[in-house]
């Protein structure tokens, strides 16, 4: 027999690369593993606005998603950052509620958000280089709980009016930033505060008279406001919890 001029070889079995997405059940850990990895890209792409002004990546700190990856918490104290905090790249991370930025070198004045964080809760910016309050600063905070803003070398920042913004603050902290102005009465009044327990002024320049009636039937536990650099503020905060806790009870402000 003669032998044919080719002969027809088998093709070699070459495996199928494996699919990012599968419509099968196995394929399923791959899906979430994508999903996983664009939830990261999206976070990334949140803080890297904010990032980038306050002069390093944000990212590379403590940050928190929720299950759509909508960034909830940032915590970078004592991060080593500095530069101008801008509201408007704090607002777009809309699901924002815990943000921790104390020990750090921001300067500038706090910062104005064009749109409100609904869900912001803890606020904490001690120990920076801010220089004032703006009027409306806290307007960017309608359900704020908690704020830190002690040792900020301020230049006789006020506490305005748009405070009352945030009727569920429980804890207001701001020692040693040169507070000017009369005693703000508004903090004891249980309508405008009613969730309201530490008030903390200590060390600034703050005037007047605190009314005997202050904080009367309210939550507060504790109010400190020793230490006025003027030494005006007169009155008597016997029903509260207070540094000059070894002095009799009944002390008046201005001499703890």
């Amino acid at each position: 027999m003669g032998v044919p001029n080719a002969i027809a070889r088998p093709r070699a079995h070459r495996p199928r690369r494996p699919s990012l997405v599968h419509s099968s059940r196995p394929g399923k850990p791959r899906r979430r593993r994508r999903h996983a990895i664009h939830r990261e890209h999206d976070r990334r792409r949140q803080v890297a606005g904010l990032g980038r002004e306050i002069g390093r990546p944000v990212r590379r700190h403590r940050v928190k998603c929720d299950d759509a990856g909508r960034v909830t918490s940032i915590g970078a104290s004592r991060g080593g950052l500095a530069g101008k905090l801008l509201g408007s790249d704090l607002s777009k991370l809309s699901s924002l509620a815990d943000l921790d930025l104390s020990f750090n070198s921001l300067a500038d004045d706090l910062p104005l958000l064009p749109t409100p964080l609904r869900h912001h809760r803890t606020l904490d910016l001690h120990s920076n280089r801010f220089l004032d309050i703006p009027e409306g600063f806290f307007a960017g905070f309608p359900a704020l709980e908690t704020i830190a803003l002690d040792d900020n070398p301020m230049v006789d920042p006020k506490l305005r009016l748009d405070v009352l913004t945030c009727s569920g603050l429980r804890s207001l902290s701001a020692k040693n930033i040169s507070l000017l102005g009369d005693f703000p009465d508004y903090f004891g009044n249980t309508v405008a505060f009613p969730a309201l327990e530490s008030l903390s002024l200590a060390r600034n320049e703050i005037m007047g008279t605190i009314s005997p009636t202050f904080g009367k039937n309210s939550k507060i536990k504790y109010l400190d406001v020793s230490g006025q650099i003027d030494g005006t503020l007169t009155g008597f905060i016997d029903q509260f919890d207070h540094p000059g806790h070894g002095e009799p009870r009944g002390s008046p402000a201005g001499s703890q």
